[in-house]
């Protein structure tokens, strides 16, 4: 999927979730569980955490339901989520030249 700031491949499972789902962007002060960690953090703090510069955490894509962030492409998703077998997505932010400047930020519930 084609975004204003880059491209976001989305993870099958997540396509189909059964709950609506909404992508937005810029809301730093909310907090997430992220999968495994067991305690919330706000997306600022994972931002810091991954490296992301300031200027491209306003522009990230958020996709969440309802109830809040349910996950954030390349760095984490929300506890709440239950299918841990097709749980990979990504997230390519654009350069200048409006083509992906990093590698793909992936992210896998199981890392081993």
């Amino acid at each position: 999927m084609i975004l204003p700031a880059g491209e976001l491949h989305l993870p099958e499972s997540i396509l189909a979730y059964d709950q609506s789902l909404s992508i937005d962007y810029g809301r730093q002060d909310d907090k997430i569980y992220p999968a495994g960690r067991g305690v919330g953090k706000s997306l600022k703090q994972l931002f810091q955490e991954k490296g992301v510069p300031p200027w491209l955490r306003a522009s990230w894509p958020l996709l969440g339901d309802e109830k809040g962030v349910l996950w954030v492409p390349g760095i984490c998703f929300d506890q709440r989520w239950q299918k841990k077998e097709d749980s990979v997505g990504s997230w390519q932010p654009f350069g200048l030249s409006e083509q992906p400047f990093f590698v793909s930020l992936q992210y896998h519930l199981d890392p081993s």
